[in-house]
C-alpha cells in the first residue's frame, strides 16, 4: 500500500514537472511606479523569445498583492492572447539581504562562544566534584596522619576557590552570551519571516503567427502601497508670503523593492467604488409596540418586559429606542460626525495623528517633482530615479514648494482659553489642489508647532494657525452685578454676563477676532435671549458672537456680552461654561 502511494505521488511530481517544463519563465524588472494614495500601478519590462505557433509563458517574481484583473499587457502585432491567469507561488527561494547574512554569521559566532563556555564550566564541575570526593575518602581513611589532613584541606581550601571563582566569572559571561544569542535569533526570525513570502505569476497562453523576439512592457496594481501628503509651511514675518513645502510619505510592502525606477506620485484613487449612487425612497412608518421576552439570570425564570423597538425592513437591524434614522441601504444618518468649519473657515476639529509618525521617514532630496493635473487626479513626476525598500521606513519626497500670500490677524477664544493666536488667512487656496494632511508650522525660523490642512473645508480661505502671542494679553471674567438667577412664575430665569479685555503690549498696531458664543436649544420651553453683544457680529445659527477689533500699541479694550435663559423650574438645564464661566 504504501509503495503505491508513493508510486502515486512520483507520478504525480513528474506530470508537475513535465507541465512546468512546458512554461518559458520570462523574468522581468520594475521601470515604473506610480503610488496612489491607496495602492500603486507597477511598470514592469521583460524581453520575450517565442517560437510560432501556440505557446504558454510566465511572467514571475510580481509583488503577492497583485490586484486581479488590473494587468495591462500589449504583445504588439502578430500575436494573439488567448487566456491569461494569476497563480500564486510559494516556492520561491529565499533571497537574503546582505544584513541577514550578517545576522546569521553573528549567530554561528556567538552560538560557538556559548559551547566553548559551557564546556569550561562542565570541566570546572567535574574537578570540583573529583576533589570534594577524594576530600571525603581522605577523611574517612585512619592512615591519614593529621598534618596531611591538614595539608589537604588547605590544598582543598585553595583550589575550590580558584574553582568557584572561574565558575563565577564564567556564569557572567555566558549570561551575557545567552542574551546576545537569543537578541540574535530573535532578529534572524524577523528577517526570515520577511523573506518567507509568496509572489504572484502570470501564466499567458498566446498564438503567435512567426517567432518573435521583443521587449514587452506591462503594468498592473498592487494594493499594498500608499502616500500621504505632509506639508511644511513657512512663514519669515508678518507680512510675509508664506512658503508651502508639498510632501509625499511615500511607503510599500510589495514584498520587493523598487531599485532605480521612474517614480509618480498621483492623487486618483484607482481602487475607489466608482459605482454612482442610488437613492432610494424612506418611508414614515408608525413604530409597533410589542412583547419581547427577555431571560432572567437572577431567578431562571422569564420576564416579560414592554418596549418600543423599530425595525428596519431593509436591514433587518432592530432599535431598542426606536430613534435611529436609516435609508433603504441600511447607512445611518444619524451619527455622521466629520470635521466642523464655521463660515469663516475656523476650523474646530483635532489634527489627525500621523500614522506614519514623524522622524521616522527618510527625507529624500528632490528637486521638485513635474506637477500635471487633469480632470481626475493631479500628478506630481519625479525628477531623479529613485529606490524605495518593502516593508521599511517611510521616504519622504519633495513634491513642490508654493509661495502663499496671505493675510495676519490675531485670533482668540477666551471662553476656551485665554491666550491670542496669530493667524494666517491664504485666500483662494483650492488651486493648489491640496489634499488633507498634517503639516509642519515655522514662524521666523522656529518650530512652533503642528497642524493640519483640510482640503473638504468649504472655505475659499484656509486659516493656518501659527502660534501664541504671548504681548497679546487676553482676560474673561464675569460680571457679577449683572447675573441673577430668579423665579417668574412657573419658571426659572438665568441671566449672564461676561466681559473680555484685550491688552496689546506689542510695539505696533493688532487686529484680532474675538469669539465667542451663547448657548442654543431644541427645546421649545427653553428661551435664550441675548442682551446685549456689545457691537459684535451675531450668528444665529451658531450662537458665535464675534467682534473685529484694532488695538494701537499699548492699547486695552473691552467687550461684554450678556445672555438669559429661561426654563421650567421644574427641570434642570445642564450648561457649563469654560474660561471665565
Amino acid at each position: 500500500m504504501h509503495k503505491f502511494i508513493l508510486f502515486l505521488v512520483a507520478v504525480f511530481l513528474s506530470m508537475t514537472l513535465s507541465a512546468q517544463s512546458e512554461l518559458i519563465d520570462v523574468p522581468s524588472s520594475i521601470e515604473e511606479v506610480t503610488v496612489f494614495q491607496s495602492g500603486a500601478e507597477i511598470t514592469r519590462s521583460a524581453k520575450i523569445d517565442l517560437p510560432a505557433g501556440t505557446s504558454e509563458f510566465v511572467l514571475s517574481g510580481l509583488s503577492k498583492s497583485l490586484v486581479a484583473d488590473s494587468w495591462q499587457i500589449d504583445l504588439g502585432s502578430g500575436i494573439e492572447l488567448l487566456s491569461i491567469t494569476k497563480k500564486n507561488n510559494f516556492l520561491i527561494a529565499e533571497k537574503k539581504s546582505a544584513e541577514m547574512k550578517v545576522v546569521e554569521d553573528s549567530t554561528r559566532i556567538v552560538e560557538r562562544e556559548k559551547r566553548e563556555l559551557e564546556a569550561r564550566m562542565a570541566v570546572l564541575q567535574g574537578e570540583e566534584q573529583v576533589i570534594t570526593k577524594n576530600m571525603q575518602i581522605n577523611e574517612k581513611s585512619a592512615v591519614v596522619i593529621s598534618a596531611e589532613l591538614n595539608s589537604l584541606a588547605d590544598l582543598y581550601r585553595k583550589r575550590m576557590t580558584e574553582i568557584k571563582m572561574a565558575m563565577l566569572d564564567l556564569g557572567d559571561e555566558l549570561r551575557q552570551k545567552n542574551e546576545l544569542y537569543n537578541r540574535l535569533k530573535q532578529q534572524l526570525n524577523i528577517h526570515r519571516g520577511a523573506n518567507r513570502k509568496s509572489v504572484s505569476e502570470l501564466v499567458l497562453l498566446v498564438d503567435a503567427d512567426r517567432p518573435v523576439n521583443k521587449e514587452l512592457s506591462f503594468s498592473y496594481l498592487i494594493s499594498a502601497a500608499g502616500w500621504s501628503p505632509h506639508y511644511h509651511l513657512r512663514s519669515p514675518g508678518v507680512g510675509e508670503a508664506i512658503s508651502l513645502k508639498y510632501l509625499a510619505k511615500v511607503s510599500q510592502n510589495s514584498g520587493f523593492d523598487w531599485e532605480d525606477v521612474k517614480l509618480k506620485v498621483s492623487s486618483a484613487v484607482p481602487n475607489a467604488d466608482n459605482n454612482r449612487p442610488i437613492l432610494g425612497p424612506v418611508f414614515a412608518d408608525y413604530q409597533q409596540v410589542y412583547f419581547y421576552k427577555e431571560e432572567s439570570k437572577n431567578y431562571g425564570g422569564a420576564l416579560f418586559n414592554m418596549a418600543t423597538k423599530s425595525k428596519d425592513n431593509a436591514t433587518g437591524r432592530v432599535s431598542n429606542d426606536g430613534m435611529a434614522e436609516m435609508d433603504q441601504s441600511g447607512d445611518d444618518i444619524d451619527g455622521m460626525i466629520g470635521n466642523c468649519w464655521d463660515t469663516n473657515g475656523n476650523g474646530r476639529n483635532d489634527p489627525a495623528e500621523d500614522r506614519n509618525g514623524d522622524g521616522i521617514f527618510n527625507m529624500l532630496d528632490c528637486q521638485g517633482a513635474a506637477v500635471q493635473r487633469t480632470e481626475m487626479a493631479t500628478e506630481f513626476e519625479i525628477p531623479d530615479r529613485r529606490s524605495i525598500e518593502s516593508a521599511t521606513r517611510v521616504s519622504s519626497i519633495e513634491l513642490t514648494t508654493y509661495e502663499l500670500p496671505a493675510e495676519y490677524s490675531y485670533h482668540t477664544v477666551p471662553k476656551l482659553q485665554s491666550k491670542a493666536f496669530l493667524v494666517a488667512k491664504v485666500p483662494e487656496w483650492g488651486k493648489y489642489n491640496l489634499l488633507t494632511g498634517s503639516a509642519n508650522l515655522f514662524f521666523e525660523d522656529s518650530f512652533i508647532g503642528k497642524s493640519t490642512i483640510n482640503s473638504q473645508a468649504t472655505s475659499d480661505t484656509l486659516w493656518l494657525s501659527l502660534g501664541r502671542d504671548e504681548s497679546i494679553k487676553v482676560n474673561r471674567k464675569r460680571i457679577t452685578e449683572l447675573t441673577e438667577n430668579r423665579f417668574i412664575g412657573i419658571n426659572r430665569k438665568e441671566t449672564y454676563a461676561f466681559e473680555t479685555e484685550i491688552l496689546n503690549t506689542k510695539s505696533q498696531a493688532i487686529e484680532i477676532n474675538v469669539l465667542d458664543q451663547i448657548p442654543l436649544t431644541k427645546q421649545q420651553d427653553i428661551e435664550i435671549k441675548l442682551i446685549d453683544k456689545d457691537g459684535a457680529e451675531y450668528l444665529k445659527e451658531y450662537g458665535k458672537i464675534s467682534w473685529d477689533l484694532k488695538l494701537k500699541a499699548g492699547e486695552s479694550k473691552k467687550v461684554k456680552l450678556v445672555y438669559s435663559l429661561k426654563y421650567p423650574k421644574t427641570k434642570t438645564i445642564h450648561l457649563k461654561h469654560e474660561g471665565g464661566g
